[in-house]
């Protein structure tokens, strides 16, 4: 079975024109200056009975195009037939990097490679660089040419795209081998583009002019009050004229709460941006979302955020005479060439600040990416959105961005045994653990939502990701069992969607266990102690055990975000041994022998508990290589 699947964008803006003159100093044309975002997500899966592999292509660019007067190369075209009123449209594609992951599951086992080179084309190169959509009709009157075209890129299956109707992206190259292989993908991708553009010199011109910090602002409460930006409309052609200005605010983000988790019973939906209604000093509307002016020449409107992830578009209108007619003139961002700037500046369209993506290098990414990579797993993503991570989360109180690099996993851990664990001093290497209060991971809340870290969301949504509430719980009374996760460590790495509703770490147990081992080797534990200066007294056993619940916490964390215990020898199960081989320091494996009488393979001939207890090693505190490959953080999928 051949399965393959996409998610691209791509977003061009031409900011302005520059005439292209001939030697003689003649006008011959313009050439269009912009820019172009585009990213891609593909991935293509083949299952057979040896095994499944699965291969995916993530990748973003982003390329300015300024002026050139001798390039020879337009990245896109418009020509315009005023007399027939018609004209033709050259769209612009992109030619971005990204990166190739495979995983290759088979009866032995996984093996992943992983490429830095892969590239693709989003968009297409057909004709001269460029598709072209053909001859379009247009009203002279106003000047502005506006429309969407749908455009096909793959037409399978097993059949390759139609001549100059559009490029075999990377999503299309993976449908066009699946169909040749005799799979059944997708019939067809299509990709649609819609473009407005004001052809001529409008009869007067209204600009857009944000503040000087518009391109580092981002929304903020930081006491509880959003934080604001200003937003100037100022009517610059006919010079000295004065209208009637109208501000609006569309598009805006509308998410319950303030962030991902808090509060934890807020469902309101009011809008996330509105028009500060004093500081504006004009006429605001109820609701925030229009403003108008008295008769002026500029204006400047205060917006405020009521959201740490609100988003949205403020454009302005100027009514006016001109030549005795009165005529509305939309306000123009010279920057973008858009009737309306973004709130906070986003010129790749994923409701995410320009400035938190240029702080974590991730420019051009879709809002609904997930590609956390560290730590290195095969399993890549954290559960948690591009827009989620910028939107951010409390924790114990504090509002944080989350890092879009490394995985997030959120615990509860009520009984404080998790704060000294080794899971919080490095044990899974880059994993980013925080510890939430019992509102902050909807502990409290309804049934499905339990554990659910991301419970406020609207836009930009991939998964309720779940998080882990450990307890202390007195135990079952059984000999070396300190801990329990549900899922027990057996069977394929899964998420914490998929543990029990609680981690237990059986504390009482563990004391028991170890108070029993130091009392029945008291003489050899004192021995040794006494040769490196240590006394064997209740202290030292004390540390030993709190360095044990440390290591226990640890090694069931480990099972609530995928990993297994270590592999039995050959010819053995876990019913013949306690699998205490594998890397030495690594805390899933058991520091004890407890291999049955008769039993084909004994793990070592004594119990690691007593070496321990005696100071010649340490209790387990870092994951190993092979159970770091198999961390699962995101729920997505299950």
């Amino acid at each position: 079975m051949i399965t393959a699947k996409d998610d691209a964008q791509l977003s061009a803006r031409i900011t302005h024109s520059e005439p292209e003159k001939n030697e003689e100093g003649e006008i011959t044309g313009y050439q269009a200056v912009g820019n172009v975002n585009a990213r891609c997500k593909s991935q293509y899966t083949m299952q057979s009975e040896g095994g499944t592999m699965q291969t995916t292509f993530t990748g973003s660019g982003h390329k300015n195009y300024p002026f050139r007067p001798e390039s020879g190369t337009a990245w896109c075209t418009l020509d315009v037939n005023p007399g027939r009123r018609l004209y033709r449209l050259g769209l612009p594609s992109a030619y971005i990097e990204g990166k190739e992951f495979t995983i290759i599951t088979a009866a032995d086992g996984n093996i992943t490679t992983e490429s830095k080179s892969s590239s693709c084309d989003v968009g297409g190169w057909t004709e001269n660089g460029y598709s072209v959509v053909k001859d379009r009709s247009y009203d002279p009157r106003t000047g502005i040419i506006a429309g969407t075209h749908t455009q096909v890129m793959y037409s399978g299956p097993g059949v390759p795209p139609p001549e100059g109707s559009g490029a075999i992206t990377k999503p299309g190259e993976f449908l066009y081998e699946a169909a040749q292989q005799g799979g059944h993908p997708l019939q067809s991708i299509y990709y649609t583009i819609s473009w407005t553009l004001q052809i001529g010199k409008p009869p007067a011109r209204v600009v857009l002019e944000p503040e000087e910090s518009y391109d580092k602002w981002m929304p903020q409460l930081p006491m509880g009050a959003g934080n604001i930006i200003k937003v100037k409309a100022r009517i610059v052609e006919p010079e000295g004229a004065e209208g009637y200005i109208t501000f609006k605010l569309e598009d805006v983000s509308k998410e319950p709460g303030i962030c991902l988790n808090f509060p934890f019973d807020d469902t309101k939906t009011d809008p996330d941006l509105t028009i500060h209604k004093t500081l504006s000093g004009m006429w605001v509307s109820d609701d925030g979302q229009q403003a108008k002016t008295e008769k002026v020449n500029e204006a400047t409107v205060v917006v405020q955020a009521h959201d740490w992830g609100a988003y949205g578009k403020l454009s302005a209108t100027a009514k006016l005479i001109i030549g005795g007619e009165e005529i509305e003139v939309p306000a123009v961002f010279e920057d973008t060439g858009e009737h309306y700037v973004t709130i906070p500046q986003d010129t790749d369209d994923n409701s995410i600040a320009d400035e938190w993506q240029r702080q974590n290098e991730i420019t051009g990414c879709s809002g609904k990416a997930d590609e956390d990579e560290e730590p290195n797993s095969n399993y890549p993503g954290d559960g948690l959105s591009a827009y989620e991570e910028y939107r951010g989360v409390h924790i114990m109180g504090k509002h944080v961005r989350l890092d879009p690099h490394k995985k997030d996993l959120f615990i509860y851990d009520p009984d404080d045994l998790v704060k000294d664990s080794f899971i919080m001093q490095g044990a899974a290497g880059e994993l980013q653990v925080h510890l939430v209060t019992y509102g902050e991971m909807n502990c409290g809340g309804k049934a499905k939502l339990k554990r659910v870290v991301n419970f406020n969301h609207d836009r930009y949504h991939i998964v309720d990701q779940h998080g882990l509430w450990v307890i202390k719980h007195p135990g079952k009374n059984e000999w070396h069992n300190w801990g329990e996760c549900g899922k027990g460590g057996f069977g394929e790495p899964a998420p914490p969607k998929t543990a029990d509703p609680y981690v237990y770490i059986f504390v009482d147990q563990i004391e028991r266990d170890l108070r029993k081992t130091f009392n029945d080797n008291i003489g050899q534990i004192r021995f040794r102690l006494e040769k490196r200066g240590i006394k064997a007294d209740e202290a030292w056993l004390q540390q030993k055990t709190e360095e044990c619940i440390k290591m226990v916490v640890t090694h069931e964390i480990g099972h609530g975000i995928g990993i297994k215990h270590h592999e039995t020898p050959p010819g053995t199960t876990e019913e013949d041994i306690y699998p205490s081989q594998g890397a030495w320091l690594c805390p899933m494996r058991y520091p004890w022998e407890g291999s049955r009488p008769g039993a084909p393979v004994t793990a070592k001939p004594y119990d690691e508990t007593v070496d321990i207890l005696s100071g010649q090693y340490s209790w387990s505190n870092r994951y190993c290589t092979v159970c770091m490959s198999q961390i699962h953080i995101s729920d997505e999928g299950y």
